[in-house]
């Protein structure tokens, strides 16, 4: 008989010898295992965790025992920084001596360790015709969600850093659940009506003009009632910031802060939870939204870990979440197609707590003939919404709007495009420094130019559609005169489908702007072309990764074949 030796002359050492046998079974060659999303979601969201517990301490400032340890270690040399990390952020603390650069590091090593995973997750995403499923012990998705609540939990007893609109949230609340309609007075009218000031004034460090005026004597019953409800709580009044301003929150975020108020009074930690509750309800409405663009849900953490979101919600109590899970649930319906009232239902739910989820009703409803119903609907609710309020006391249109119209007229803060446009007509033109208004009109017509191309071009899949929202949020930041840092967690969500470097990088970059406050450091006072230097810095970086970014993905683009080669 003859035996056969194994053709193959590349075999296994330990193979070389053996009688080659078809039945038996050989070893496949061993391939590398593909990276674990989930060790790395794990170990990372451990650690940001600790990092979140250690924020929330920094907010109250740090025991004086850790204090010393600190300073035994560093060996005296950091004395005076040290001693900041035991200030705290709190409200009565100077902010030259709150430890901002010590939340700014912790803020840094949030940002890296929240991408982490992505590249563990970028490979496993399943191929554009497979779709997830919708909960497994072995997706990475229960790990994400369950670090997301527990960052918001840690995040939840901190102190806000360099904030104080939750003032303004709580005395509306407060207001409104005493049966006063928090738009008929600012703050600010009770000292106008003890100290009996009837002109109008300025102070030295504010634009706005005081209504000073006589009022009414049917009017001194609801300022007595006023009266008392700041004398239960003199500190809630006191902080209230922009007391010359009437409240600019629509009907939404009214009953939101009067639902607050209700269940918990005067508590942050309430206003917190609530307004958590919708930061939550975000999350998983992003990852039906992600099923249904069928995307692998895990991609929800670019905005479930975003340390801007962790930072503007759960510490910062901006109210922000209430707007965007309404405009994000609208999408969700128009993503559907065939809900047309639901979409025009929610966003004008999403309206009426802040007015950015307008802009995107001609591409959620492109408006023709056929959506009368929607835009019926849209309009009854805005109008159904207000009406009580416009009558509520007396209070009248006039009154209602009347803060939103100081706002559009006095307020600037780290803009963008909206910076350059206007010290570019301070150049041209003999307009004042402090006319906003021409600048306004040209990015205003920029915004229109920009909704009406993506309203009006043809029509494209479901990612498309999400894809137009996201241009135009985007551009609604870019070329607003106000870009605070929580008015980008907006855009956040859109990142879960389109993760650019540059947009993710921005949102990096913008608590730079809480140097501000810190009129002590030489950065914070310095001004290139009258725009603030730390504007440059963050609008410069994210310019020019933009435009790597677009480079990068116009080279990628399949290049077209001439049909006559």
């Amino acid at each position: 008989m003859q035996v056969e030796i194994s053709p193959t002359p590349r075999l296994h050492f330990r193979y070389r010898c053996l009688i080659y046998n078809p039945a038996m079974t050989y070893p496949a060659p061993i391939t590398p295992k593909p990276p674990c999303a989930k060790s790395a979601i794990l170990w990372s969201g451990s650690v940001m965790s600790l990092l979140c517990l250690i924020t929330t301490c920094l907010t109250h400032g740090l025991h004086p025992a850790v204090l010393s340890s600190l300073n035994f270690i560093t060996g005296h040399l950091l004395t005076h920084p040290i001693q900041k990390l035991g200030e705290g952020f709190h409200y009565e603390t100077p902010n030259q001596e709150m430890p901002l650069t010590a939340f700014l590091l912790i803020y840094a090593a949030l940002c890296l360790l929240s991408i982490i995973p992505l590249a563990k997750l970028k490979r496993q995403l399943p191929s554009a015709e497979a779709k997830p499923s919708k909960f497994s012990l072995t997706s990475p998705l229960p790990l994400i969600l369950m670090f997301s609540v527990f960052f918001r939990i840690t995040l939840l007893f901190s102190i806000p850093i360099h904030e104080s609109d939750f003032y303004r949230y709580l005395w509306d609340g407060k207001s409104a659940t005493h049966g006063i309609n928090p738009f008929l007075y600012e703050p600010g009218a009770l000292k106008l009506y003890e100290q009996k000031i009837t002109a109008p004034f300025k102070e030295s460090n504010n634009s706005v003009t005081w209504r000073g005026r006589e009022f009414a004597a049917s009017e001194k019953q609801i300022l007595s009632q006023l009266q008392q409800l700041r004398d239960q709580n003199p500190i809630l009044h006191r902080r209230v910031s922009h007391q010359a301003v009437p409240t600019i929150y629509p009907p939404t975020a009214q009953a939101v802060f009067a639902l607050s108020a209700w269940l918990f009074g005067d508590s942050l930690i309430g206003l917190k939870i609530i307004l958590l509750s919708f930061d939550l309800l975000i999350i998983l409405l992003l990852t039906s939204i992600l099923r249904q663009l069928k995307i692998n849900p895990a991609w929800v953490i670019i905005y479930a870990w975003s340390p801007l979101v962790l930072k503007e919600f759960a510490n910062s109590a901006h109210y922000d979440a209430v707007p965007l899970f309404f405009t994000l649930l609208a999408i969700y319906f128009a993503l559907g197609q065939t809900r047309k009232l639901k979409t025009a239902a929610a966003l004008a739910l999403g309206t009426l707590a802040k007015f950015f989820s307008v802009i995107l009703l001609p591409v959620l409803l492109p408006p023709r003939l056929s959506q009368w119903k929607s835009y019926t609907l849209f309009s009854a609710i805005i109008l159904i919404a207000y009406l009580p309020f416009f009558f509520w006391n007396q209070a009248g249109p006039q009154q209602v709007f009347a803060g939103l119209g100081v706002y559009n007229q006095h307020w600037q803060y780290n803009a963008g495009l909206f910076a350059l446009i206007q010290q570019s007509l301070l150049s041209i033109t003999s307009i004042s420094p402090g006319d906003l208004q021409p600048a306004k009109i040209i990015v205003a017509l920029i915004l229109i130019a920009v909704i009406g191309r993506q309203s009006f071009r043809p029509a494209g899949d479901q990612q498309d559609l999400f894809k137009r929202c996201f241009i135009i949020i985007a551009a609604l930041f870019v070329l607003s005169p106000t870009a605070f840092p929580w008015y980008y967690t907006w855009v956040m969500p859109f990142l879960c489908v389109f993760p650019s470097r540059s947009w993710i990088m921005l949102s990096w970059l913008l608590p730079l702007s809480y140097l501000d406050f810190h009129q002590d450091l030489a950065i914070s006072r310095s001004y290139f072309w009258h725009i603030p230097t730390l504007s440059w810095i963050i609008w410069l970086t994210f310019a020019l990764l933009f435009l790597a970014d677009s480079i990068k993905l116009q080279q990628s683009k399949p290049k077209t074949q001439n049909p006559e080669s």
